[in-house]
């Protein structure tokens, strides 16, 4: 089987695409190592992230949709798997070969309709967005259907108390909730170690100023490649919403979690009903966001939470 994963990161929407997409390459390719396994991306960025796993292409910006059609054609591809936002339409979907199986990830948009299967975390907002079903389109809900890594539900939270916390934003962090959350919230955590986690494109932005202002307060830590370890050794996480937040519930570790949109909200309500942790409201207010820290570091939620259903 041939497989074209069409993904891309950057300094606006962070890692979640490209990670899940690799996750998802990952597994593919444990299952069957006769598969091949293509990315198409013109972003730098993801190709860093993505390095030398597998075989990349580019298209031109002026030529994307007919190099993005031909490339499918002349590579035989059997699957193609979308996880992009405001690139292509279900008039270029159209125009693909009828024998491709389309798959879409966690897609708002409406070329959902184009695709042959979408797949969706159980968020709340689903019941409002296909009011009526999709003829053509399977639309497939749940837990087992977020692609996470394995090293993540490997690192379980013992809910046994380690007096510390960890704050991570993601790779770009947009909003500077790292430089909200120190400057406001730290009195509410007077005897606990505190790391922060700094993604990639953050430190570049506002690394140098942050870490020279809080330096004595707290341990930072750049660009891990081992979250999984810093979440299971956490009492609780703050953390944005988003992929890092499935991770965090896979490794049964209870966070606030912080939205970057109103969807993000609602689709964070999903892991705090069901005793995860508890989601800031969107737009984030700081006498929310005190609260919600001040509840969740005096209540346990580790054994409340199944994290048996995602993959």
């Amino acid at each position: 089987m041939k497989y074209l994963f069409r993904c891309d990161g950057n300094s606006k929407i962070g890692l979640g695409h490209i990670m899940r997409c690799l996750n998802i390459a990952k597994e593919i390719y444990d299952n069957d190592p006769q598969s091949t396994i293509h990315f198409l991306t013109d972003d730098l960025f993801t190709r860093s992230i993505i390095k030398d796993e597998f075989i990349f292409h580019a298209t031109s910006p002026e030529s994307y949709e007919k190099d993005f059609l031909l490339l499918v054609k002349d590579l035989s591809i059997d699957v193609l798997i979308l996880d992009v936002r405001n690139d292509i339409d279900i008039i270029f979907l159209q125009q693909l070969p009828s024998n491709i199986l389309i798959v879409t990830i966690d897609d708002p948009e409406k070329k959902v309709e184009g695709c042959d299967i979408a797949l969706y975390p159980p968020v709340p907002q689903l019941k409002s967005r296909f009011t009526t079903s999709l003829s053509n389109t399977k639309i497939l809900s749940g837990w087992q259907y977020i692609p996470v890594s394995k090293k993540f539900k490997s690192r379980l939270n013992n809910g046994v108390k380690k007096s510390k916390v960890l704050i991570s934003c993601g790779s770009s962090d947009p909003y500077n909730y790292t430089g909200l959350l120190l400057n406001n919230c730290l009195s509410l955590l007077p005897d606990v170690k505190i790391d922060v986690v700094l993604g990639s494109n953050y430190v570049t932005n506002n690394g140098d100023y942050i870490k020279s202002k809080f330096k004595h307060k707290v341990d930072f830590y750049e660009n891990v490649n081992n979250l999984e370890e810093y979440l299971s050794n956490s009492d609780f996480a703050i953390i944005t919403h988003g992929q890092t937040a499935y991770e965090s519930f896979c490794t049964g570790t209870a966070s606030v979690l912080l939205p970057l949109s109103e969807d993000h909200y609602l689709s964070s309500l999903s892991l705090t009903n069901c005793g995860f942790g508890l989601s800031v409201n969107y737009p984030v207010d700081v006498t929310d966001l005190k609260n919600k820290i001040f509840k969740n570091k005096h209540y346990q939620f580790h054994n409340q939470i199944q994290t048996d259903g995602i993959s």
